[in-house]
């Protein structure tokens, strides 16, 4: 679990002496296992995995690249998380996968004999530490800037203590010449969502990250969906806003939270309601 880098502070400052290490770790339940790793030998920074898991050949391919023989980036700059050599918990099959097609096109669509995880990352320049940016299918374009969903979440959650939680995704229908960004905010019992909100929220990702990270839309959600674990879901709410019709997978803990989604595949529809006062589904 990939903490956000407020609890990173909040650990030392508050919660643990300096003797207690934080253990910050990232991995797979298909390979029963980890990529990124605690390192007891090397300092504690703020955000992310103090580095790989011994025996992974881990490396950050260009996510630009949509198939065929793939390439690594500089460190710094972020990519697919991708392992380029066989590690010693990699899995043999899948379960009921006779043919081992299931498996295939779970890890080696993409790149050739190269595991490709779904995890957008980059490696730090400086520090050698594993940034978690969000899921590769979730990664964020608007115009052409790319950034992960985790950008968002980590100004959220370290700055508005009446957000119980959100979920951002990309809107692309096929009508539209580009990708527009959606946050959607669940709030705590008791706390209203506002339009001063709203802009407070926007406000402070602009100053945090940049104006371009800036959501267009910000709209009250009342579910968001999860795993079976607990792992937020973005993919299913970004085909459904992107006009798609899904049939929810078995792994959803809330598979009923994703027909509220429906209605903002026609967004435009969704914020003339709210222009004529039920600011809950507003911009």
């Amino acid at each position: 679990m990939v903490l956000p880098d407020s609890q990173f502070e909040w650990f030392y400052d508050v919660g643990f002496p300096s003797a207690v290490q934080l253990r910050n770790i990232s991995g797979g339940t298909d390979l029963a296992g980890l990529f990124g790793i605690e390192n007891p030998l090397e300092p504690v920074y703020v955000g992310g995995c103090q580095g790989p898991c011994l025996g992974t050949k881990l490396e950050v391919y260009d996510s630009l690249v949509e198939s065929g023989p793939g390439h690594a980036v500089p460190d710094g700059e972020p990519g697919e998380l991708v392992a380029t050599a066989s590690f010693p918990n990699q899995p043999v099959f899948f379960w009921g996968d006779s043919t081992g097609e299931r498996y295939q096109n779970a890890y080696y669509k993409r790149f050739p004999h190269v595991w490709t995880h779904g995890d957008f990352i980059q490696i730090h320049p400086s520090t050698g530490q594993i940034m978690f940016l969000g899921r590769a299918d979730g990664v964020l374009n608007p115009s052409g800037v790319r950034f992960g969903s985790s950008d968002i979440y980590s100004v959220i959650e370290t700055h508005f203590p009446e957000i119980a939680d959100s979920i951002c995704v990309g809107q692309r229908r096929p009508q539209d010449n580009d990708e527009s960004v959606m946050l959607f905010l669940k709030m705590n019992e008791g706390q209203p969502f506002t339009p001063t909100l709203v802009n407070n929220v926007k406000k402070k990702i602009a100053e945090e990250r940049s104006r371009r990270h800036v959501p267009r839309y910000v709209f009250q959600t009342w579910d968001i969906p999860t795993t079976v674990n607990l792992k937020k879901v973005e993919l299913p709410v970004k085909q459904i806003v992107s006009g798609r019709i899904i049939k929810a997978s078995g792994t959803l803990a809330n598979p009923e939270s994703l027909k509220f989604y429906e209605q903002f595949a026609k967004v435009e529809e969704v914020l003339e309601r709210a222009e004529k006062g039920d600011f809950r589904s507003k911009l």
